[in-house]
């Protein structure tokens, strides 16, 4: 899905790092609404990918999980 992201959407989008396990605060996101992309080591996926509505998921995107992200993207839709 990355990939698609990067070269349909935007090859830039933005993004950080984070330790594992230590809580995904939403608020620093980008305002506006976009594509949320995390990456995780998750037993059966290497990650998620929700749409934010620019308050919260329009998904789930449960905070544990997030909390287990390395890598956080976000593509900006306008």
């Amino acid at each position: 899905m990355e990939e698609y992201l990067l070269a349909k959407v935007s090859p830039n989008p933005w993004g950080m790092s984070k330790n594992p396990g230590t809580p995904f605060d939403f608020g620093v996101l980008p305002p506006g609404r976009g594509i949320l992309l995390y990456r995780a080591r998750f037993a059966g996926a290497t990650g998620h990918v929700d749409l934010w509505n620019g308050k919260a998921c329009a998904g789930s995107c449960p905070a544990p999980d997030a909390d287990k992200a390395f890598e956080v993207s976000f593509w900006q839709l306008p």
